[in-house]
């Protein structure tokens, strides 16, 4: 698995540095930055315009790719997360015949109908999905240094070197201050203020327990369970037989 995670890596790294080397060697720094569309810029210098829609397809192809990927996985760390009770447990239900985490998904494609409904400039939505994306990374590196040299820990399957993690936490607080310290805009402040509120927030509902001590989601659990046929997780093991 580390030899397969690896070589990954470094395929698609090399293949997106390649794309990005074709298209500095063809367009002038100006061009892509007043580009619309750099897939039709470039495939317009490079054989002219009958390139464009193969291109723009491919690209297409790509992201749909992508954001599909993003949405299985995206559900499933949420699952895993009320799975190990850092979230209400009606999260980590399972469907019975498919075992896919409905419940899951569904809370997925809510937070993303409720920022679509916050704002409806793309580029607001990009830029904070990049910087809460880059800071929950952080929160992740920085548990997996209190993990890492905390003596109750158990022993991991493999290790990577320590410069690792720290050049790839350095390169993330590089890309979350630049654009503060260059645009001085009080909104690329809302993802931190999103990050601290929700690590607030977790201390008090999970950690305390205190939601669960005002809100009972028993009731909850069963009308998802009959509308959904659904299972809790420890359930699943009768179902595949």
């Amino acid at each position: 698995m580390p030899k397969a995670i690896i070589c990954g890596l470094v395929i698609v790294t090399f293949t997106y540095l390649l794309v990005n080397m074709a298209f500095l060697l063809v367009l002038s720094v100006e061009e892509i930055k007043t580009s619309s569309l750099l897939v039709s810029s470039f495939s317009s210098q490079v054989a002219g315009s009958s390139l464009a829609a193969p291109f723009s397809l491919l690209v297409f192809l790509s992201l749909f790719g992508s954001f599909l990927g993003s949405g299985f996985i995206n559900g499933r760390f949420c699952f895993a997360a009320s799975r190990e009770n850092h979230l209400p447990k009606f999260l980590s239900l399972l469907q019975q015949q498919s075992n896919t985490p409905v419940t899951a998904q569904i809370m997925n494609a809510l937070i993303a109908f409720l920022m679509l409904c916050a704002t409806s400039r793309i580029g607001i939505l990009l830029r904070l999905f990049v910087f809460v994306s880059v800071g929950f990374d952080m929160l992740v590196l920085c548990s997996m240094f209190m993990l890492r040299y905390r003596k109750s820990s158990p022993e991991p399957a493999f290790k990577t070197p320590l410069i690792i993690p720290v050049l790839y936490f350095i390169f993330l607080l590089t890309i979350l201050m630049i654009p503060i310290i260059q645009d001085h805009d009080v909104k690329l402040l809302i993802p931190l203020v999103f990050l601290v509120t929700i690590s607030f927030l977790y201390v008090l509902i999970i950690k305390k327990k205190m939601l669960s001590q005002v809100i009972d989601f028993t009731k909850l659990e069963f009308v998802l369970c009959n509308l959904f046929t659904l299972v809790p997780v420890h359930d699943t093991t009768d179902i595949t037989k």
